[in-house]
């Protein structure tokens, strides 16, 4: 949240500042490599394309930096030779952003998770899609962004992160029929943060 709103921002003190953030994010979280590919979405529908150029430059030398030498583990399936197929990959990614609705023990059935998961990333996909429609109107017409403008940018980045995240979660982590790889108390800010997104863009 704080590199989409510091690379939003057209505070040079932000920009600078966006890059110590950025290495940070990386070295921290598994999915920090995709902040840096979506934060672009600020450069484009601002045009600063010179800094766009020195944010790709970055981009690839903190991913050499990083990947030099890694060496990737493994991992083995409870289900070898039977991946998930793509229905339980869905409702692994509904699941794990539906898990945000479980507030009461009583209510913590896979389905109802499942449900709320689909209602959310629905309004979620039409809330971004929308929004990015009206800044792309405003690219097209060569207008300056205002404020509110900058703070709807920053929500659609943190918006497909979250997603982002929930699809590659479902993907890798999904076995056949089994959810609870997605319904983990350490992942529910990231449903928390797209809750909040779509509240603020309705």
């Amino acid at each position: 949240l704080l590199l989409f709103t510091l690379l939003a921002s057209p505070d040079k003190t932000a920009w600078k500042f966006s890059f110590l953030v950025a290495v940070v994010t990386c070295y921290t979280s598994g999915n920090g490599f995709f902040v840096l590919g979506i934060g672009m979405l600020s450069f484009v529908f601002q045009k600063r394309w010179r800094h766009l150029a020195y944010w790709l430059g970055f981009t690839v030398l903190l991913s050499a930096l990083y990947f030099f030498g890694y060496e990737s583990t493994r991992t083995y399936s409870t289900f070898e030779g039977a991946p998930a197929p793509l229905k339980d990959k869905l409702f692994g990614f509904a699941a794990f952003l539906g898990q945000v609705c479980a507030v009461h023990p009583k209510i913590t059935s896979p389905e109802f998770i499942i449900t709320c998961g689909f209602i959310i990333s629905g309004l979620a996909v039409l809330l971004v899609s929308a929004g990015i429609i009206k800044l792309w109107k405003i690219f097209v017409r060569n207008s300056q962004l205002k404020k509110e403008h900058y703070f709807l940018l920053v929500l659609i980045q943190v918006a497909v992160f979250v997603l982002f995240s929930a699809a590659i979660l479902s993907h890798t982590r999904i076995e056949q029929g089994d959810y609870q790889a997605a319904i983990i108390s350490r992942y529910q800010l990231y449903p928390t943060m797209l809750i909040i997104c779509i509240f603020c863009m309705a």
